[in-house]
């Protein structure tokens, strides 16, 4: 992890290329490890519960979302802008990301 913050945080400062401190970053460093195989990742669904086309679900008033199991949410921030997803303007409370961020104490 600290091999990829170190990459990650001088790459912000280069011409980043989509998905290079993402997937890519990750792939690249396990290749790497001394002993590959004994990198434990997870399952998708602990990582990667929701798909890029279900994000408009964060944001329907009433919305659910079966996130059993899940130890993160990629939340999608290239696919929220193309939607027209202001990730900067106020959410409303009834919405699932609203439910999540407070739940969790995110501001």
């Amino acid at each position: 992890m600290q091999a990829a913050l170190k990459i990650a945080s001088e790459a912000v400062t280069e011409n980043l290329k989509w998905g290079e401190t993402g997937p890519l970053l990750i792939a690249r460093l396990i290749a790497e490890y001394q002993h590959p195989e004994d990198v434990v990742i997870g399952r998708p669904s602990e990582f990667l519960p929701m798909a890029g086309r279900q994000i408009p679900c964060l944001f329907e008033s009433g919305g659910r979302f079966n996130l059993r199991g899940a130890k993160t949410i990629h939340l999608y921030n290239e696919l929220w802008r193309r939607s027209g997803y202001d990730k900067d303007a106020g959410l409303r409370n009834d919405t699932l990301i609203s439910r999540l961020l407070s739940n969790h104490s995110v501001q």
